[in-house]
């Protein structure tokens, strides 16, 4: 580098600052024949969605408080029981009235199998 060359250089120019400013140099070799394979690959997958049916989103997060159903069941002295069952904060929970936080479905089902299973030691035979 002759001393003109080296005066150039130190002009504060947007090259000098930043060399690799205006050139594609690191898009050289293989890892320029790498990001084009990528760059084709993803749009050979962009055309195959393109061309196929419309996606199907599966299952779809319910918003938190959405009714969700109603358990009911028509007790042996005559009465109905429902209990409103609705979506809770997480996608494995729900609300049931009279709790105050959220819980799963197996929660529940063995709060009601206390409160409509007899207990084992009653015998169903010896009943009139």
């Amino acid at each position: 580098m002759n001393c003109y060359e080296w005066r150039g250089l130190c002009r504060r120019t947007p090259e000098y600052l930043n060399p690799m400013r205006n050139r594609d140099s690191y898009r050289t070799g293989k890892r320029e024949r790498m990001l084009a394979k990528m760059a084709a690959m993803r749009a050979a997958k962009a055309r195959k969605r393109m061309e196929g049916p419309p996606p199907d989103y599966g299952l779809q997060k319910v918003p938190a408080g959405t009714l969700l159903g109603v358990l009911q069941w028509h007790a042996a002295a005559g009465e109905v029981k429902r209990i409103p069952v609705r979506q809770g904060g997480r996608a494995n929970q729900i609300r049931v009235p009279g709790c105050r936080k959220d819980h799963g479905w197996d929660w529940l089902l063995r709060q009601l199998r206390g409160k409509l299973a007899l207990p084992r030691r009653v015998d169903i035979s010896s009943k009139p």
